[in-house]
Parts: structure tokens; C-alpha cells; sequence
């Protein structure tokens, strides 16, 4: 069985009987030992070992001679105005149509005519850079395949004008379905793959992508037809090669970009006498446009020119901002010294914050301590903010209201207060309730006892008998009000 294909080459060679498959034999034995590698012995013509073959079914073909095509896969035509593509495959006797890939080669990737070649083997299988992929089809089965196709997805369809080249790669894969244990399963697969090229058509002079298609003649050839497949008469001309084309292509490229990157220096250069110039036209839009009349639009150009005006500022502030700007090195350190500031700036404001709590504090004590009924207790829920020195300013307070009971027990017992030496200053127009405990203690103790003894001798006596009581006094006093505060 294996031995049937060779004889029936060897037969077909030996009557020179080509035409009657239609360049396919010749292609096939042509292509044997280059793309079939292992399907033979090294010795076909001895026969020995000839059923030997790999793993594989070895059947893949190539196509990439454009003078032998496929017969079996036609590209009938290329609408760019519809950006589509018809396709049309026969069936091959004994075989069904797995998968349908069409590509084209990743010509702005770097990859050559000479490369997709190569590389054709890939195609189908793994991308790899080559392939721009216009379509893969899953045919599930088909033995023969008859469409019109839109390249790309339905979301992001695929524009026939990006391949320059106007070559378009196939691969076909092919293989048999049977049935195992009552699922169908694919097996003796193989790929039949090939290139083809339309560049004839669409760079002829008289085709318009706009109203003309291109067409597969019988020949494997392309003409120009209308829309209504109408053909066109095609002259003989000499039609420009790809390499003539990307040339072109690449130096308007780099035309392009250098003249987009001159106008761009330019207009950097000019920056400002372009803004200046922009803000005195717009100047004199906004006196001139709404005195003019029979404007019917007369809103709209004032809120224009608004708006053009604000774009006009907007742009003079970025731009003088790139302008004075001496690097990233200093946007940087910039940036950090403005973190530590705000560091800062949130310390000074809870050290401000402590300060203010402090003073209010300080403030209702001071207030009680003024007030006119010194006899009285000073509240037990104040507290100082704080937190640490609150014991001692609640001594501070205690200290002061002691004091400030024995001075007005003495000033009972005196004739005035003048000769008491006591001065608390109750009616000291300088007294504005601000000072320190410190200060208060310092002016109500020390200098007030320290007074007592500069008293002259004869008062001595008297003054001791009024200390003393005063002492009695002061005892039964505070004896009073620490039982009152127990109970």
C-alpha cells in the first residue's frame, strides 16, 4: 500500500504526464527530500526498508511558488472597500478541514520575504514574530469551505490596506475523524500550507480601491474588476516591487518625523512670541466682538475667546515652569525639603495647640485665685492638659489659697493695712491675672513675711499676739473644711 504513491510518481515521470494533476506531482517530488524529511528510506529505488516513516503522517505540502499553486485553496478575491476577503477551499478525497490560518508577514517587525519562508512551517503553530494573523478559522470537520471574511475579531477588525506587502501566507491543516469509544477524535493530521500575492491587481494604474476589487482568475492570476465584477482592462505596465515600495515608505517616514520634530524646535524656540501674539488677538476679540453686530453667535465667540484665553495662560505657565527648571535633582531635593517642612509645621502646630491648653488653664486658675471670695475652694475638675505637671500646679493652687487665708485672717486682727507690711495686690491697677504661680507665690509669701520682721519694736508684741491668733485661726479654719470635704 505505502509503495502505490512512489510507483504511481515513477509512472507519471516516465510518461511526462504533468499537466494531468496539475503541477501538483511535480511540486510534491520536487519538495520530497527538502520539506518530507524521514518518510523514506535512503534508497527508494531498491525498495528495501520503504515503509519506514516517522512519527508523523509527513503529509505537509508548500506552496510557495507562485507559478504552482494549490488547487485546492483559491483566494477569490480583495474588496477593499469592504475590507474583505473571499475564500474557497475544495475537498481534498479522504481528508476534512480542521483549521484555516491566513497571515501576513510582521513586515514592520524586521521579518523579510525571504525569513516568512523560512518560517512558513510555523505558521499555524506558533507565532514566534513572523505572522500578522488576519484570520484562524476553526472548520471542525469540513470537507470543503466556501466564504466571504472580514480579518480580525468583530471587535477590532483587521484593515487589508496595513499589509503593504499584498502577499497573504495560508496554512490548512487537514486530518481524519473517527470515532473512539463514542467520542470523535482527530488523527493523521497534516498541513498544507502556501503564499499569495495580488500586488499585480491592487498597484495596477487603473485599479480604484474605492469602486474596484480583485479577482482569482483561472489561471491563478489577478484582474482588476468593478464592483459588478465587471473586468477592467489592465494595461501592460511595469508594476513597482516591494522593496521600490517600503523604500519609499521608510523615507517619508523619516521625512515626516524630521519635519514634525523641526516645527516642534521652532515653536519651542518661539513659545512666547507665539502666546504673545495668541493674547493680543484675543485682546482685541474681546473689545471687537461684542460691539459687532448682527452676530448670531455672539455669545458663543465671547465664551470662545474665554476659554482661549485661559488655554493661552495655561500653556505660558507650563511652559515658563519647564523653562526655569534646572533638573530632577533639584525637583527632588525640592520636593523633600517640602516633606520636611511640613514635618516641621506639624510639630510647631501641636507644640501651639499644647500652649494654648496650657495658657486656658493657667488663665482659670489665676481667675480663681482673683476672685473675691478668697475663702472659697477652688474646684477639684480643674486640670491641667498636660498631663505630667498637674500635681504641680494643683500644689501651686492649695499653696496660694493657704496663704492667701492667713492674710486675710491677719487683716482682721489689724488696725490697717498699712502696718500689716501684707500686700495681696487686690487693688493693684498693674494686677492683670496673667502672671505665673511662680510669680504670685514669690510676691504673696516671701516678701510679705520677710516684711513682718522690719516692723518696728514697739508693734512687735502686738503683732505676735495677732500672728498667734491669726495661727489659731488659720488651723481651725482648714481643720473645718478638711472634715467638710471628708463628709
Amino acid at each position: 500500500m505505502k509503495k502505490t504513491p512512489i510507483l504511481l510518481s515513477a509512472a507519471l515521470l516516465a510518461s511526462g504526464n504533468f499537466s494531468a494533476m496539475d503541477g501538483v506531482t511535480a511540486r510534491s517530488l520536487a519538495s520530497q527530500e527538502k520539506y518530507r524529511s524521514g518518510i523514506l528510506s535512503e534508497d527508494p529505488l531498491s525498495g528495501s526498508n520503504l515503509g519506514i516513516v516517522s512519527k508523523d503522517s509527513n503529509r505537509d505540502e508548500l506552496f510557495l511558488d507562485e507559478n504552482m499553486q494549490d488547487p485546492t485553496f483559491n483566494l477569490l478575491s480583495v474588496d477593499y472597500k469592504q475590507n474583505q476577503i473571499g475564500l474557497q477551499l475544495h475537498e481534498k478525497t479522504g481528508w476534512l478541514i480542521k483549521r484555516v490560518v491566513l497571515a501576513y508577514r510582521n513586515y514592520e517587525g524586521g521579518t523579510t520575504e525571504a525569513e516568512a519562508d523560512a518560517n512558513i512551517t510555523t505558521l499555524g503553530i506558533n507565532d514566534n514574530n513572523t505572522w500578522k494573523t488576519l484570520w484562524d478559522y476553526d472548520a471542525n470537520g469540513r470537507a470543503e469551505l466556501y466564504r466571504y471574511l472580514v480579518p480580525g475579531t468583530r471587535l477590532n477588525p483587521i484593515l487589508l490596506t496595513e499589509n503593504l506587502t499584498n502577499v497573504i501566507y495560508y496554512a490548512v491543516e487537514y486530518g481524519k475523524k473517527v470515532d473512539v469509544d463514542g467520542n470523535s477524535v482527530w488523527q493523521d493530521l497534516w498541513w498544507s500550507r502556501g503564499k499569495i500575492s495580488y500586488r499585480n491587481c491592487v498597484h495596477a494604474s487603473v485599479f480604484n480601491p474605492e469602486t474596484m476589487i480583485c479577482t482569482r482568475e483561472s489561471d491563478g492570476s489577478y484582474q482588476v474588476r468593478k464592483a459588478d465584477y465587471t473586468k477592467v482592462d489592465m494595461p501592460v505596465e511595469q508594476i513597482e516591487s516591494w522593496d521600490e515600495e517600503w523604500n519609499a515608505v521608510l523615507q517619508e517616514r523619516q521625512q515626516k518625523v524630521g519635519e514634525q520634530l523641526s516645527e516642534l524646535r521652532d515653536n519651542l524656540y518661539n513659545v512666547l512670541k507665539i502666546l504673545d501674539g495668541a493674547d493680543e488677538v484675543l485682546d482685541g476679540l474681546k473689545i471687537t466682538i461684542p460691539k459687532a453686530e448682527n452676530m448670531g453667535n455672539h455669545e458663543h465667540m465671547k465664551l470662545e475667546v474665554e476659554r482661549l484665553q485661559k488655554l493661552s495662560q495655561v500653556i505660558r505657565e507650563y511652559y515658563l515652569g519647564l523653562n526655569n527648571s534646572s533638573g530632577q535633582e533639584e525637583l527632588e531635593y525640592l520636593r523633600q525639603e517640602n516633606e520636611g517642612l511640613s514635618l516641621k509645621l506639624e510639630e510647631i502646630r501641636g507644640e501651639k495647640e499644647r500652649v494654648e491648653q496650657e495658657n486656658v488653664l493657667l488663665k482659670q486658675q489665676l481667675d480663681m485665685v482673683n476672685k473675691d471670695d478668697t475663702a472659697g475652694d477652688i474646684p477639684d475638675n480643674i486640670s491641667n492638659a498636660t498631663g505630667n505637671e498637674a500635681p504641680t500646679v494643683a500644689e501651686g493652687e492649695k499653696k496660694v489659697g493657704v496663704v492667701q487665708e492667713l492674710v486675710a485672717v491677719a487683716e482682721t486682727f489689724s488696725s490697717a493695712e498699712a502696718d500689716s507690711g501684707v500686700d495681696n495686690h487686690q487693688n493693684d491697677d498693674s494686677w492683670n491675672g496673667q502672671e505665673s504661680t511662680e510669680e504670685v507665690r514669690a510676691d504673696v509669701t516671701v516678701p510679705q513675711l520677710g516684711d513682718l520682721k522690719k516692723e518696728s519694736e514697739p508693734s512687735r508684741i502686738k503683732w505676735w499676739i495677732v500672728m498667734a491668733g491669726a495661727g489659731i485661726a488659720a488651723m481651725t479654719f482648714l481643720g473645718c473644711k478638711f472634715r467638710n470635704k471628708r463628709k
